[in-house]
């Protein structure tokens, strides 16, 4: 469902894909119909969602009779996450003692991290 209550189907989800693979794993080795939404979906488009926000969805079926009801939201899973935001501007100190500039930044922390820890900088 997007960000005006609307089910989509997003492109990366190949449904007819999800259902030959239930159908191939008729024996029920534990494997379900799945599809993988990357989650750059979630930063732009009609599926948009600020960063930290949790990622519910909803399902619906058919067959020759019809469309199901919706089912209920899942209550656990993933939650929005994006690329950093813009670092806040450094600072530099020329130690003339020793002729070396010391630079110092802000750490970023969430929300600006994009909801993962940070893991290197490039200055």
């Amino acid at each position: 469902m997007n960000n005006q209550n609307e089910f989509v189907e997003h492109a990366a989800c190949d449904v007819e894909a999800a259902l030959a693979m239930e159908v191939a794993d008729a024996a029920d080795d534990g494997t379900k119909p799945k599809c993988a939404i990357p989650m750059s979906a979630f930063w732009s488009g009609d599926l948009q969602m600020d960063q930290g926000l949790p990622i519910t969805i909803q399902i619906l079926a058919k067959n020759d009779k019809g469309w199901s009801l919706a089912s209920r939201w899942n209550t656990d899973g993933a939650v929005v996450e994006k690329k950093p935001g813009m670092m806040n501007p450094p600072s530099g100190e020329r130690k003339s003692d020793n002729n070396n500039v010391v630079i110092t930044w802000a750490a970023m922390t969430s929300p600006r991290n994009g909801g993962s820890d940070i893991i290197t900088y490039i200055l």
